[in-house]
């Protein structure tokens, strides 16, 4: 006779030690608030997929921003840069060209 329980708990263990390898507390919280609040607008969003599969991540954020919920994209920022899915692009700054008189003093 299989015991469910038992696989439940051994399953529920594998997956917080898979998390826990990967992931802080404040990721851990921004992920579950984020499947839940998405499950209200855009369905069941599998948590573990999630964080494994970029494919399946880029879709579930693309539903999100499609959507069109503000809270939920703002969640869903967050989470993906919690998840390193968010890279900053570097912004191109001009360069400061100094003139020869400034204010009428001279150098």
């Amino acid at each position: 006779m299989h015991n469910n329980n038992a696989f439940a708990i051994k399953e529920s263990t594998s997956l917080a030690i898979f998390w826990g390898n990967f992931m802080d507390n404040q990721c851990l919280v921004v992920l579950s608030k984020f499947s839940v609040t998405a499950r209200k607008t855009i369905g069941a969003v599998n948590p573990a997929k999630l964080v494994r599969d970029s494919q399946y991540a880029a879709e579930v954020f693309e539903q999100v921003n499609e959507f069109g919920d503000e809270a939920l994209i703002l969640l869903s920022l967050d989470l993906q840069q919690l998840l390193g899915l968010l890279t900053p692009t570097p912004v191109e700054v001009a360069p400061v060209i100094q003139k020869k008189y400034m204010f009428g003093a001279r150098n």
